[in-house]
Order: C-alpha cells, then sequence, then structure tokens
C-alpha cells in the first residue's frame, strides 16, 4: 500500500513538473523556419534591421540592455539609440548576447527602447545568410540568385546540412526542391525541420544530357533539398529529365 502511495505521489510530481516546464517554455510564432521567422516576414515585420557591436551587458534583475554600436542599418531610424532590450534568456525568450560580438539585429519597439529576442531572426553576423539579400532590398545591389556568397554559404550548410565534409561547396549554383530549380532567397527560407538534403555531381556524360540553358550552372554540382526523409533519392537520369523540364525562369528571382 505504502509502495502504490508512494509510485502515485512520484506520477503526480512528475505532472507538475511537465505542467510547469511547458508553462516556462519559450514559444515562438513560427514562419517557416523552425524558431526563425521567414525572411521577407520579418524583414516586413521588424521595426529596425541592423548590424552592431555589442559594447557592454548590463543586467537589471528581469530585463538585458546592451549598449551597442551601430555598424550598418537596414530599417528603422536610430538617432540617439544605444541601448537594445532583451529578456534573460528563459521563458521570456530573451537572447543572449555576447560581448565584443557582431550581431546583425532585427528588432521591435517595446516601451520606448528597442528590443530583439530569440523569434527573431537575430544573429551574429558570421552565421546569417540574409545579408545579400537585405542589401538587395533596402539598397538595390545587384542580386545573384545563383551561387552563393561565402556568408551565405555557411550559413546553408549550418542549418541545412549535418555533415561538415560534404562536397558542397560556395561555387554549387543549382537548387533543386520539389521539382524546381529555386534561387538562393528561397534556400535560405526553407524550413530546415524534417528535410533531406542531398549534393550531387554531375558526370561529364550527365552533363552533355542537360539542357543547354542549366549546363554551365550545373558543373560545380545542385544541391536537392527533399520535403521530409527520403528512402529511395530521385535517380541520376529522372533528375536530368526534371531539370531540362524546368522553366529559365526558376533561376532568377
Amino acid at each position: 500500500m505504502q509502495k502504490q502511495t508512494s509510485m502515485r505521489l512520484l506520477l503526480f510530481l512528475g505532472l507538475i513538473l511537465l505542467s510547469s516546464n511547458r508553462l516556462l517554455a519559450c514559444e515562438c510564432y513560427s514562419m517557416g523556419f523552425g524558431n526563425l521567422t521567414n525572411l521577407d516576414f520579418e524583414i516586413n515585420n521588424s521595426d529596425f534591421i541592423f548590424s552592431a557591436t555589442i559594447l557592454e551587458k548590463l543586467d537589471s534583475g528581469y530585463q538585458t540592455y546592451y549598449r551597442f554600436e551601430i555598424k550598418q542599418i537596414w530599417k528603422g531610424v536610430l538617432e540617439n539609440q544605444s541601448l537594445l532590450t532583451s529578456g534573460i534568456g528563459g521563458p521570456d525568450c530573451g537572447i543572449l548576447l555576447e560581448k565584443g560580438q557582431v550581431y546583425l539585429i532585427y528588432a521591435g519597439s517595446e516601451n520606448g527602447f528597442i528590443h530583439t529576442d530569440r523569434c527573431s531572426r537575430t544573429i551574429e553576423i558570421s552565421m546569417t545568410g540574409d545579408l545579400d539579400y537585405l542589401n538587395h532590398v533596402f539598397y538595390q545591389t545587384d542580386y545573384d540568385t545563383i551561387s552563393l556568397t561565402k556568408s551565405e554559404f555557411i550559413y546553408v550548410r549550418q542549418n541545412l546540412f549535418n555533415n561538415p565534409d560534404s562536397m558542397f561547396s560556395q561555387e554549387t549554383s543549382m537548387i533543386f526542391f520539389k521539382d524546381k530549380l529555386v534561387t538562393k532567397r528561397q534556400l535560405i527560407g526553407i524550413n530546415p525541420n524534417g528535410l533531406t538534403v542531398e549534393y550531387r555531381y554531375f558526370s561529364p556524360i550527365d552533363l552533355e544530357k542537360i539542357d543547354d540553358r542549366y549546363r554551365d550552372n550545373a558543373r560545380q554540382g545542385i544541391i536537392i533539398v527533399y520535403d521530409g526523409i527520403v528512402r529511395e533519392p530521385i535517380k541520376q537520369h529522372k533528375l536530368i529529365i526534371k531539370i531540362n523540364k524546368c522553366t529559365a525562369t526558376n533561376t532568377r528571382s
């Protein structure tokens, strides 16, 4: 009897702990990128987008303040603004920033301060692939949708490729997803959860079978992004047929 009572007590405590963990969890409104929002959604819904060096961290118990030095601004007016706020890093979804590091910051306004958290795309600048697209949107710079820049390559490999020794390289120029050639902007917006990604190299014989519109781009290989777990990857000859059926406009934004 005493053993049964003890078991019930343990079960009851376990349920309380489970419920409290759910209540204390940081929950983000996701727009297609796990805990990160979709890039276009983030651009449209952020009041401020800028890069900055973190100079100092100031704790106040329930809120964290960061003094920063602006490096580049894409969106928003930041005159006389030198403090960035976030939570303390627990259930409030606060993001912890390190002194001396440079971050790409997506932020809103809260109580007169610039505010960011873990639900945004705020990230150390060396870990993001967003920069070229931000320059394209806000400064009308040329945006090559074929080959990846160094920052985009690092971001994609860290988020979509689990194998750091993958043959996938910065020069890889074709991305194939759901029977379409996609742009690199679309690639960095793909939700990595539940995807299977592989790199495919084309032999000289295979290249001759590829439509001349895509042949040069295919020489460095192609990324294939599968939606879900794929036990039987697409066969090479069927992949070539699918690529040849694509329209040339699929490789441009």
